[in-house]
């Protein structure tokens, strides 16, 4: 797992691919009455301590993007890979992503939600052939996650933009959340099954 310019570029796609995926998801729980705006978490807050706590969400989600990926896409799922069909080994491999996550999220959808995040992230691992850009969705989807949302974010901190949500609402927005990774899945297909007819099999350069 050699480390280069292209590795750094890798992770900023994955920040921007987030960054989209956020915005699309959020607006679509929105606009469905799934979630409603509720302030600003920071709000009242000196902006020393706001950059402070940003930069502290930053290197703290850093550690599981980098670690889980190379754990579930770079180690096990290259094993199983060996052992079985490619889609078998995905699919196992976001079981086992998913299963060590059930402290925090014990409902079945999100589960179920998070075996979809885990699966596309080993079907962008299998065909970039790097971690890289894996690892900057993860570490992106992680550092979003905590500061925008609802209620507190994983490290017990202020979100920037404070949602609100009934608990009946948490099945759709899994629900969308699922649905925006799987559009993110059938991009990067489409993008590849394109490139493959061109003789071009690059979508992001390799690292």
């Amino acid at each position: 797992m050699k480390v280069d310019k292209n590795s750094f570029r890798n992770i900023g796609y994955g920040f921007g691919i987030v960054a989209i995926m956020f915005i699309l998801s959020y607006c679509a729980m929105y606009t469905f009455g799934i979630i409603t705006f509720k302030g600003y978490g920071f709000a009242g807050q000196s902006p020393i301590n706001t950059i402070g706590t940003i930069l502290l969400i930053l290197c703290t989600t850093a550690f599981p993007g980098f670690c889980e990926e190379i754990v579930y896409r770079g180690v096990i799922q290259n094993y199983l890979m060996k052992k079985m069909s490619t889609p078998l080994a995905l699919l196992i491999g976001a079981i086992c992503f998913s299963i060590t996550h059930i402290g925090r999220y014990q409902d079945l959808m999100s589960l179920l939600c998070i075996v979809v995040i885990g699966s596309v992230f080993g079907y962008i691992f299998v065909k970039t052939k790097s971690l890289y850009l894996s690892i900057g969705l993860h570490f992106a989807w992680n550092f979003f996650s905590s500061l925008f949302g609802i209620g507190k974010s994983m490290f017990n901190t202020n979100f920037i933009l404070v949602f609100e949500s009934s608990k009946t609402s948490d099945f759709f927005a899994n629900l969308i959340i699922a649905i925006t990774f799987s559009i993110l899945f059938f991009v990067v297909a489409f993008k590849y099954k394109m490139d493959e007819s061109k003789g071009n099999y690059n979508l992001i350069n390799k690292s």
